[in-house]
C-alpha cells in the first residue's frame, strides 16, 4: 500500500536562495507517516499509547535529486518496505507534482520498543 501525501512548500522552509533546506524533507517525511498511520485507522500517537510502544528511529537518510523550491507543490509517496517482528523501513518518495520530477527519497528503519523498568528502551515484537 503507497499512502500519498499532498503539500505546498511552505517559505519558512527555503533559504535565501528560495531553495528548500536540506533539513526540511525530514520534517515532511515524518509528517507523512502521522498520515499514513491515521489513514490506517488510529493516529500514531494513539496507536502508541494504547500498546506502549515506541517507535524508535534506527537509521534515517535522505537523498536528494533536484532542487525544490517556495511554493512546489509535492507529492510524498510513502510505504512500508521490509515488515519484521521487531523493526520496519519506512520508505517515502518526493516528487514535484509540476513535472512528476523524483526530487527526494528517503527512507527510515523504525524499531518498536518498550520502556525497560529501568528506563532504557527494549526492543519489542
Amino acid at each position: 500500500m503507497i499512502h500519498i501525501m499532498e503539500m505546498r512548500v511552505p517559505w519558512h522552509d527555503t533559504d535565501s536562495a528560495n531553495i528548500v533546506h536540506h533539513a526540511n524533507y525530514f520534517h515532511w517525511m515524518e509528517q507523512a507517516e502521522i498520515e499514513l498511520f491515521r489513514k490506517s485507522g488510529k493516529s500514531r500517537k494513539q496507536i502508541c499509547e494504547e500498546t506502549r510502544v515506541h517507535l524508535l528511529r534506527l537509521s534515517v537518510k535522505c537523498d536528494h535529486y533536484a532542487p525544490v523550491y517556495d511554493d512546489d507543490l509535492l507529492e510524498i509517496r510513502s510505504q512500508v518496505l521490509n515488515l519484521k517482528e521487531k523493526t520496519f523501513v519506512l520508505r517515502h518518495e518526493v516528487h514535484r507534482m509540476t513535472d512528476d520530477k523524483r526530487v527526494a527519497t528517503g527512507e527510515l528503519v523504525i524499531c518498536c520498543a518498550r520502556s525497560g523498568e529501568d528506563g532504557t528502551a527494549q526492543s519489542h515484537p
